[in-house]
This record gives C-alpha cells, structure tokens and sequence, in this order.
C-alpha cells in the first residue's frame, strides 16, 4: 500500500511539474485584461483599409481629400457612414474572452496568415498600423480574432458579415440623388412639366405642376407628377457596372428617359434601357460618368410611373 502511495504522488508532481514548463514556456492570456483594446491605432486618422476574404478577394477602401473612395472601381465614393461605422467597431474592439493561443489553433479558428476569413490591414500614411485577422467565433455576432505581431486568440463582437470583402456592398448607393425642392422642370414624352411656386405661408398649399405639350382634353396630374419628381430625386442605385457602354446595357433604345432642370444647374439627362439579362436594367445620367444598374422594382416603378398617360387627367 505504501508502495502505491509513493508511485501515485511521484506521478502527480510530474504532472504538476509539467503544467508549470508547459505555463511558462507559452504566453499567458489570463495575464491580459478583457476590457483592454484590441488593436493599438494610435493617434490620427486611418486612411486606407484593405479587406480580404477567404477566396482570395481583396477590397481596398482609400481615404482621398476627406472621402473615402474604391481605388480598384473606377474611384467610385465609398458610403462614407459604412465605413466609418467599421472603423468605430475596431476602435472598439477589446481583448474579450481569451480562446487559445497555440500556432494549431490559429488554423482551426481560422485566424492564420495562410487561413483566415478576413486579414483586415489598417494603414496610415502608408503605414501599416495593425493587421486583424477574422475567423470563427463563438455566436452569430462574434468572431475569432487575432492581431498580427500579438499572442492569443480572443472571442470578440464582431460579426464577418460586418466586414464585407465585395465592392458593391460599399459602394455609395446614393450617389444620384438630389434634394426633391431643386427639381424645377421634367421634360419626357413630349411633356414639358414645370413646378409651379407654393404660397409658402399656406402649409395645406400641396405641388402644383403645369405642362407644354398637351393634347386636347388632356390635364397635367400634378399628384402623379409630384411622385415621379420624388422618385428621381431619391434613387438608390443597386450597383456599379462600369464606365464604358455596353451593347448588354440596351441604352441604344432607352425604354425611358427624361431631362431634368433644377435651379441655377445645368440639365441632367437620365436613360433607363433594360438589359438583355432578364429584368436588369441599366441607368445613365448625363453628369456622371459611371453606368448603374437598378433594382428591377425601382426601375420598373419609374417607368410606369414616367408614361405620359400616368403623368396626365384625360377628359371623360
């Protein structure tokens, strides 16, 4: 029995004795405060991003005389409010709960140089200032993480659909739009329709619209009207295609197409034509140079609601 006794507590302070080499030869992550920050950006503004994913994309956002823009796309505006809300989380990023630390689990949670779901590379004045790597997390709004150059692997509260790698998820939707009061004049369909003046005093006084170009019998509907005025000035585009005409775009035969006058500007022409893939459509305005494609309910709601017969009362 002695015997026994002696074996047993020579096999545990091995044991002990290999927990210490094994606790003192590798970081520790207890030694690290949860609520401390993830990445150190130091002071200054952030002016480049390079976002890649797991197939091999990269996305760079560049900050350029205060906007940040899409360099790889044409230079096209970035939604400024999008990429200021992902700089705000990463500022906010802290240590959280601690995961692992071994270079094994580096792959498996899929934060590796070689294997991650997103390398998130911040830079000023091209200067890399840390690198983020995303992987697999514990919940649908977190993620694995690990920063460049730092030991542990940390659960932290970001989601990766929070850090999209595609252009068109940071591209300016709302780059064609205008404010609705500047919109004077719509000429479309041999209708030249002009916004009449609102007696401001009157706050039950509702848009009133005259128009050129009618036919016997025929009366401008100036609630129709109003309608396709508020429709041009808050489109959202669905995406950029390009800067070049393509015969697939179909602005060879618009299927509408307007001129628009606001005040003290220059006219803007805008032509839809529908593409030869199946209810796609292409819009094109006069002062900018890209080619954007419309969601096809947006763009089918303009049409209908641009034809002269729903732009006009006729008499019964």
């Amino acid at each position: 029995m002695a015997r026994n006794i002696r074996i047993l507590a020579l096999l545990l302070a091995a044991q002990m004795g290999l927990a210490l080499v094994l606790l003192g030869s590798g970081p520790s992550l207890q030694a690290v405060n949860p609520n401390t920050p993830l990445l150190n950006l130091g002071e200054g503004e952030l002016d480049e991003l390079l976002i890649e994913g797991d197939d091999h994309s990269q996305l760079l956002l560049k900050k350029q005389d205060g906007l940040w823009r899409l360099p790889d796309h044409h230079n096209y505006p970035a939604e400024q409010g999008d990429v200021t809300a992902l700089l705000s989380q990463l500022k906010s990023l802290s240590h959280g709960t601690p995961m692992a630390t071994s270079d094994a689990a580096l792959e498996r949670f899929k934060v590796a140089d070689t294997h991650f779901n997103r390398r998130i590379t911040l830079k000023r004045q091209q200067q890399v200032v840390a690198v983020l790597y995303l992987g697999s997390g514990q919940g649908a709004r977190n993620s694995a993480a690990h920063v460049e150059g730092q030991p542990g692997i940390f659960n932290v509260a970001i989601a990766l659909h929070q850090v999209p790698q595609t252009a068109k998820a940071w591209q300016d939707k709302t780059l064609l739009q205008i404010p609705a009061g500047e919109i004077m004049q719509i000429a479309t369909h041999g209708l030249t329709l002009q916004r009449q003046p609102v007696d401001k005093e009157d706050k039950a006084a509702k848009p009133s619209w005259q128009a050129t170009g009618l036919q016997a019998g025929e009366t401008v509907n100036s609630t129709a009207v109003e309608s396709l005025s508020t429709k041009l000035a808050t489109l959202r585009i669905e995406e950029l295609l390009g800067v070049t005409d393509q015969p697939a775009y179909g602005l060879d035969k618009p299927v509408w197409q307007a001129t628009l006058t606001r005040q003290g500007q220059p006219p803007l022409i805008y032509q839809l034509g529908h593409q030869s893939e199946p209810n796609s459509y292409t819009l094109k305005r006069s002062d900018r140079p890209e080619y954007f494609k419309l969601p096809t309910y947006l763009a089918e709601s303009l049409i209908e609601a641009g034809k002269r017969d729903s732009l006009l009362n006729k008499a019964p």
